[in-house]
């Protein structure tokens, strides 16, 4: 038990890690995204202002994807981690039922992220 806490524990940090890096980059593409868009309104040189607001919307998607990526890696995560704690918990009281349960519904949950994880990028891109 000690071990399965410990490895929670940094898969946890690791988690909140990428959550937070999530959280930067989404930011740095929202100000991008504002810069030229103020960028694209004042200028006067035509061709300029069209690769302005082309790359202003690349960086809205780009953007969008991020917290897209950023919402499903949060509920993923939760749902995996409680499951794990319950299967452990369960363990610890001798609840072999319990454990089986949401050992299948964890299986299930696993399964789920894996599959929208890999559709995820193309439906956003």
């Amino acid at each position: 038990m000690a071990r399965a806490a410990e490895r929670l524990a940094a898969e946890r940090l690791a988690d909140e890690r990428l959550m937070d890096w999530l959280c930067d980059a989404h930011d740095m593409e929202k100000q991008a995204e504002t810069f030229l868009q103020f960028l694209a309104d004042r200028i006067d040189f035509p061709a300029l202002k069209e690769e302005l607001s082309r790359h202003c919307e690349l960086t809205r998607n780009q953007a969008g994807r991020i917290l897209a990526s950023f919402i499903f890696n949060h509920i993923k995560r939760m749902e995996v981690a409680a499951y794990a704690m319950l299967i452990a918990a369960a363990d610890d009281v001798g609840d072999g039922e319990t454990a089986k349960v949401c050992g299948e519904i964890l299986a299930e949950e696993q399964a789920m992220a894996s599959r929208v994880g890999k559709r995820l990028p193309p439906m956003l891109a």
